[in-house]
């Protein structure tokens, strides 16, 4: 009776959802529902890495950071909108120590305004902050990719946007990867695996002493 009234809120919120993003956040539940077969219990306290294939592909992310409890909870190429919807599950309900969010690069490639994800981000942290209202939160903004550098203006205006947001909260911070990326002003093709879009373990060594620098920064 439990698994009935979960499948009937999960449909009930499906159609409750798709008219506010446009798209279905329940294209993941097989994928999250891998992660719900794990005993919470045993990461509570975790410092959670949630967003999108960036951190889900990210092999070594525990072993980039041996002093801390780390817990990837990356998933599909997920946007803002899908983190919101899945938020209890993959991040509230382990009482996180630390949050690190890579969402943003999704959303814009597929065709979302700087301005409509930045309101996403900001209805995240919203409630977040409800459960936890001084859990450092860090946004690792988006990266530059060849893949996707024709986007470069709408990923420079999101990334503004949203540094200006983290600036004026607490305990809210924005790890610049989009800079160290570019070599003579654009992505640097090193740094990518084949598809251009997604990093090697060279581009995630830039991402590891970024934040790094944020935990030594925090401590």
């Amino acid at each position: 009776m439990k698994k009935m009234r979960h499948l009937i809120f999960l449909v009930l919120s499906m159609y409750c959802f798709l008219p506010m993003y446009g798209q279905n956040p329940l294209r993941f539940s097989e994928e999250v529902s891998l992660f719900l077969k794990e005993d919470p219990a045993l990461h509570l306290g975790a410092t959670v890495f949630a967003g999108s294939s960036s951190f889900r592909l990210w092999e070594g992310m525990e072993a980039a950071f041996p002093e801390i409890k780390v817990l990837n909870r990356g998933f599909g190429g997920s946007h803002f909108s899908d983190l919101i919807f899945f938020c209890e599950d993959l991040v509230l309900k382990y009482q996180p120590s630390h949050l690190l969010i890579y969402e943003g690069d999704n959303d814009l490639a597929a065709g979302k305004s700087p301005k409509e994800v930045i309101r996403d981000a900001r209805t995240l942290v919203k409630r977040i902050r409800k459960r936890f209202p001084d859990l450092p939160i860090a946004f690792v903004c988006p990266k530059p990719s060849p893949a996707r550098w024709a986007l470069k203006s709408q990923y420079e205006a999101f990334n503004r946007s949203l540094k200006e947001f983290t600036d004026r909260k607490s305990n809210l911070f924005f790890l610049d990867v989009w800079h160290p990326a570019l070599k003579n002003g654009e992505p640097d093709p090193s740094l990518f695996i084949e598809d251009g879009l997604h990093l090697n373990t060279q581009g995630y060594e830039i991402w590891i002493e970024i934040i790094g620098r944020w935990f030594e920064q925090l401590n």
